[in-house]
């Protein structure tokens, strides 16, 4: 053995590891004699006992043997390791140092490095391949020394300042030979990428004082036999662990960005009855929990590689996806420090439901940190209360839309409602000084309500307004009306903050400068008017998956029930093109049952297609089952709720398919922030000139007709690698679907019906657009599919001014083509309940319906035509496909006009419309108008008059685009 060890110490084979192994069999095999010896001793006398105890001496001397061989070894070669230099240890650096300069000993380490091989020693052994960590060792001393050739060529002098200057430092701790290896191959590839890298050996680790300031570090740990740590990482291990046991959680949070690599080795391990292959990684595992439970964050999921099988197989995947996440680490702090300016802070809340308020939120928050302005953008869920945002000098912005009829966005619901309680004290926001930025649809019934109330209550409060309220009409175009409020609202809130914020190199993008970072501007001249790049508010950490799943339906706005499906029919023929389901859920069981009325919505909370989403991560190259947790990425934010919509501790996959929309069409914002994310400059140009001024056709085209979701963009742009922690902060959040409800509580007060078209289809890009609700409503409860074991989360929504008058006797107009006929179903319903209950005649109800074909998709045909039949309505259908020539609804309303004016102006009707607001509503409302005038009216008396009819709540629409 001691021969076969002496010629493995002048080879390239590894001798420890050699060591090793044997030590692990022969001790196996002393402990089988002594065993056998002690059963032999008690069978048959003294003779046996005598000859184990000699087996268990020679084993004893043997061992002896190698261990001292070791030891010679180690001494001779303390300057190399195992198959490369390796770091000595602190005493013998003091030794060396005190014989001689560094300098004479890299001379004696290169003269003994360059020394020729004997030819005896050379036909000793042949020359082997290495395999496992005798290759990757050799390999990484191999590239260091070529790397120190190139930094001699190309003066190393300069490039060890240029990493320094960059001020990205990191320190590279490592503890155990194989670990002094890769960490200072991780050293010389960080100052590669421009990080000021060092190596520290674990046993100095109090030097660099972690508990105090702030740091990134990257742990290289070693697990030697019977799963302990290394020598030298020991005491870094078992001071943190200590620290762990004894409860000081949050001892490292806010101070310490870290990565773990365990390294080991299970053929050290297999031989053991009491360890397991897993224990391979143990010191690493201890190390890398400890540090976590102690509030470190983890730069990424921590590496664990065997030697059994090779380093690399683990750790070069790994280091791929590391120095992203690193980079991704240090570009968020670069803009929380960058945003952390002097001055008094803007505050911008939003509110926002179909995201056109984000966005626009979002971009002036991002201009303002360019112009040096200290900002926070957030949605108002993530407030709270006004007055925990709103105190005395706070500039705040508000950028709000109206949903619906008059309705506030659900991301502002509550906020709202706080903000509108008569119990407020008339001072409670003095000092604060706002402005009002609306949204709306002039299609909808009160477009600005929202808005205007934010407005009011402000100045009710003591508020003051710095710049009028801006109201923008989405059907007249958001781009140029909003230009033309920011040329306002920059000097405006120049003047409020009273210095000169905007004096800064990036000037404003209104002024017709480039807001580009100025190290971007040679190679990208051409592009004008680049919006800023938005900030990234937050930062993963890996999480332990909580004992009880976190319901991802809870909310503050909603009461969320689960309820059975009872049944999910076809509406539609079989081969149509068209597909419309009508579901029916089951409510006795909960408070729904009976309380529900004709007008009211339920919403219906879906999920991404699982295809997708896995198609998806596999492009990110994001581990679906790593389990993280949200924390703010700088103090300003740090008491506040990030990402409500994102219920956290949970797995990527979940966070993909449950809490983000990854279908919709990318916005200028999302697209500026995925440009940095490009390592190829034509990827990241292409990206900055769709998010251009003189990119906006191109926007139109490429994006807004041809409907990318994430994924198409990602898959055009391969270079494009984005963070998790920018995709979860910049992803809108997946909302709710609502359906109107088709049926009357007074008829079935123990079920809810809603009818719904599912949405595919085929963009002008070529890309399958899915309906991401409708899709998976029929997938998981379609004809067929539902039984008693499928339940729906569901909650309900009142129906605001749509809904039927309480007067049993008001005449009604009802205009539905499509599936905007379904709330009409419950109104009539209702009404013929409500008549039989009272014993009145009803009042008189005309319903205007339009579909393609009566034998295609009729909905609910057969029910309206015999509650016609029975005189509860008058029926007036358009089969837009049953002829030569297109009929629509509004052509049949004129073909009644006499009776529709004298309902409308003679019998004070009540008009209700429902469906499709791009197009529909517009051509319903222009022959309303027609209708009027043909009564006698003037132009602009009819349209006085439907205005008035809308103040009145007697002229109502429920439209969506």
């Amino acid at each position: 053995l001691l021969d076969r060890f002496s010629i493995a110490s002048k080879s390239n084979e590894e001798p420890r590891r050699f060591c090793d192994a044997m030590d692990a069999r022969l001790t196996r095999v002393a402990s089988v004699l002594g065993v056998v010896g002690a059963v032999l001793v008690l069978a048959i006398g003294f003779l046996p006992f005598a000859f184990a105890m000699g087996a268990l001496a020679t084993a004893y001397h043997v061992l002896g043997g190698i261990q001292k061989a070791k030891k010679e070894h180690e001494k001779e070669t303390n300057v190399y390791g195992r198959n490369g230099p390796v770091q000595a240890t602190k005493k013998q650096s003091e030794q060396e140092t005190d014989e001689g300069s560094q300098d004479d000993i890299h001379q004696q380490v290169n003269q003994r490095k360059n020394a020729p091989v004997s030819p005896k020693e050379e036909g000793t052994v042949p020359e082997k391949p290495l395999t496992g960590s005798a290759a990757i060792l050799a390999r990484l001393k191999q590239q260091r020394a070529q790397s120190r050739t190139n930094a001699e060529e190309k003066n190393e002098t300069s490039g060890t300042e240029a990493s320094k200057a960059s001020g990205k430092q990191v320190h590279v701790l490592h503890g155990g030979e194989a670990a002094a290896e890769v960490a200072r191959d991780l050293v010389d590839e960080a100052s590669r990428k421009g990080y000021d890298a060092k190596a520290v050996p674990m046993d100095d680790f109090k030097a660099l004082k972690l508990e105090e300031k702030n740091s990134i570090c990257l742990f290289v740990v070693e697990t030697v036999e019977n799963a302990m740590p290394a020598e030298a990482a020991g005491t870094c291990v078992r001071y943190f662990n200590r620290k762990r046991k004894q409860g000081e959680a949050g001892l490292l949070q806010g101070k310490l960005h870290y990565a773990v690599v365990a390294l080991g080795d299970t053929n050290l391990l297999l031989d053991r009855q009491t360890t397991t292959a897993k224990d391979c990684n143990q010191a690493g595992q201890a190390l890398d929990t400890a540090l976590h439970y102690l509030g470190a964050a983890r730069i990424c999921n921590r590496c664990e590689a065997n030697d059994a099988v090779g380093f690399e197989e683990a750790l070069v995947p790994w280091l791929s996806n590391m120095w992203k996440e690193l980079e991704s680490v240090y570009k968020s702090n670069e803009r929380v420090e960058k945003k952390m300016l002097l001055g008094p802070e803007l505050l911008i809340l939003y509110g926002s439901q179909t995201g056109n308020s984000a966005e626009i939120a979002k971009n002036i928050g991002a201009e303002c940190t360019e112009k040096g302005v200290r900002n926070q953008v957030m949605e108002m869920q993530e407030a709270g209360n006004p007055t925990d945002v709103w105190k005395p000098d706070t500039v705040t912005l508000v950028v709000v839309s109206s949903t619906g009829d008059g309705d506030p966005p659900d991301n502002c619901a509550t906020f709202y409602s706080r903000l509108r309680r008569r119990s407020n004290p008339p001072d409670m926001l003095r000092g604060v000084k706002f402005a009002v930025l609306g949204l709306g649809d002039q299609n909808y019934t009160d477009f600005m309500a929202v808005p205007r109330t934010f407005h009011r209550r402000l100045e009710d409060l003591g508020g003051e307004a710095f710049l009028p309220r801006m109201e923008i009409d989405e059907v007249e175009g958001i781009e140029q009306q909003l230009e033309e409020w920011t040329e306002r609202f920059w000097p405006a809130l120049e003047k409020t903050l009273s210095k000169n914020a905007f004096d800064v190199e990036v000037k404003s993008a209104v002024n017709g400068e480039e807001t580009l970072p100025m190290e971007d501007k040679k190679s990208f001249e051409n592009l004008e008017r680049v919006p800023p790049c938005p900030v990234v508010r937050v930062l993963i950490e890996d999480a332990e998956m909580p004992l009880l799943d976190i319901d991802p339906n809870e909310d503050e706005v909603h009461l969320h029930y689960q309820v059975p499906v009872q049944e999910c029919i076809l509406l539609t023929d079989a081969a149509s093109d068209r597909r419309v389901l009508h579901l029916d859920v089951d409510v006795s069981n909960t408070s729904l049952a009976s309380s529900f009325s004709p007008g009211d919505s339920i919403g219906v909370l879906p999920c991404n297609d699982h295809q997708l989403v896995d198609e998806l991560l596999e492009r990110l190259q994001f581990d679906p089952n790593r389990v993280f947790r949200i924390t703010p990425a700088s103090d300003a934010e740090k008491n506040k709720q990030l990402l409500p919509h994102i219920k956290t501790p949970c797995s990527v996959r979940k966070c993909f398919l449950e809490y983000l929309d990854i279908t919709s069409v990318p916005r200028k914002s999302f697209l500026r922030l995925l440009a940095e994310f490009c390592t190829d400059d034509n990827d990241k140009y292409s990206l900055l000139e769709l998010c251009s001024r003189n990119g906006r056709e191109l926007y139109n085209q490429q994006i807004q007709k041809s409907e990318p979701g994430l994924l198409g963009i990602l898959e055009k742009y391969k270079s494009c690698a984005p963070s998790l922690e920018s995709l979860v902060d910049a992803l809108p959040p997946l909302l709710p679907r609502m359906y109107s409800v088709t049926n009357s509580p007074l008829r079935t007060p123990n079920n809810i019906q809603v009818a719904f078209s599912v949405v595919q289809y085929v963009s002008e890009g070529g890309f399958l657009r899915r309906g991401v609700a409708t899709n998976w409503l029929d997938s998981n409860f379609g004809p067929g599919k539902a039984s008693d074991s499928h339940s729906l989360s569901i909650f309900l929504k009142g129906g605001g001014h749509f809904r039927l008058p309480e007067d049993v006797t008001a005449p009604l107009i009802m205009i539905g083509p499509g599936t905007g006929v379904a709330p009409f179903r419950g109104f009539l319903q209702h009404r013929a309940e409500q008549a039989k209950k009272e014993q009145k005649q009803p009042g008189e109800m005309w319903l205007f319906y339009g579909c393609r074909r009566r034998n295609e998709d009729y909905l609910y045909g057969s029910e309206f035509e015999s509650m016609h039949d029975d005189g509860i309505v008058k029926l007036v259908v358009a089969f837009s496909r049953e002829q030569e020539h297109k009929v629509y609804v509004q052509d049949r309303m004129l073909e009644h006009q006499k009776a529709l004016y004298d309902l409308i102006c003679k019998r004070g009707a009540h008009i209700f419309v429902c469906g499709d607001g791009a197009k529909m509503a517009k051509d319903v409302h222009a022959c309303m108008e027609k209708i009027l005038c043909e009564g006698g009216m003037s132009p602009a008396d009819a349209s006085s008059k439907l205005s008035a009819l809308t103040k009145e709540g007697k002229y109502i629409r429920d439209i969506w685009s």
